[in-house]
């Protein structure tokens, strides 16, 4: 299961690091794996170590599990960072529960919550020390610019992905590598979700549309339709029909949709 720290001293982390490198921090391969669903929406096809990739909008969070859970199933270790005040008695905000559907190998990842603003960029500096990727959930606003330009040269000298997610656009001095934007797909029901009748019904799956942008070669825009989630609460890309001609005795071919 996953390991979770509240409360968390840096020092602690500094101890996870040194029991935890990142599975390939000595490899020469730049890339982690991706699922079949992302990897048409980043160039290379892989999450290319050091970058930053900032996920926004609806269902945002089960998006960037998706995103890593390729990575955790082939050994990189994930952490989710949850900004908030120090002693606060809250739940998990995150949905272990949610990462896991979404594929992603639990034994593989750390959750650190309440992080207080004041110490987030410590404790981030210390997990780009220790996994391969950190999620940062709704990174707090008030952290000084030269301080997240340093955090970010670390992740690329060490080769760690970051994730903001809630990121909102303007939190990153130098903007992300790739950015996300989730969105319902309208078409698939109220919210995107299937499973909803006219007043009864049960949620069962939902549909998004995820628009990717990135720098210089990823500054065309990417799309795809996904389950976020799939009725088997995992993400993966929607099915399009195909047409094929059709045959027409006495008249031209017309397409079927199968």
């Amino acid at each position: 299961m996953a390991s979770a720290f509240r409360n968390v001293d840096p020092s602690l982390l500094a101890a996870l690091a040194a029991r935890v490198r990142p599975a390939g921090a000595d490899a020469t391969d730049r890339l982690l794996p991706l699922d079949d669903a992302f990897a048409g929406l980043l160039r290379r096809g892989g999450l290319q170590r050091g970058l930053t990739v900032a996920i926004d909008g609806v269902g945002a969070t089960t998006c960037a599990f998706g995103l890593v859970a390729a990575a955790s199933r082939a050994g990189s270790w994930l952490a989710v960072v949850v900004p908030g005040p120090v002693g606060a008695a809250r739940p998990l905000p995150v949905g272990l529960e949610a990462a896991e559907r979404a594929g992603v190998d639990p034994a593989r990842l750390v959750v650190v919550d309440p992080v207080p603003a004041d110490r987030w960029v410590d404790v981030v500096a210390a997990l780009v020390e220790a996994v391969d990727v950190v999620l940062l959930v709704a990174p707090p606003a008030a952290v000084p610019q030269g301080r997240v330009r340093r955090l970010l040269a670390r992740a690329r000298e060490r080769g760690a992905v970051l994730v903001p997610i809630g990121w909102g656009g303007g939190r990153w001095p130098e903007g992300a590598d790739h950015s996300l934007q989730v969105a319902p797909d309208l078409a698939a029901g109220p919210g995107g979700w299937e499973g909803i009748g006219v007043g009864h019904g049960t949620l069962l799956a939902r549909r998004v549309e995820v628009t990717a942008r990135g720098r210089r070669a990823a500054s065309v825009p990417q799309a795809a339709t996904l389950w976020l989630p799939g009725p088997d609460g995992r993400v993966a890309a929607v099915a399009r029909p195909v047409l094929r001609p059709v045959p027409v005795p006495g008249g031209p071919a017309a397409p079927e949709v199968s």
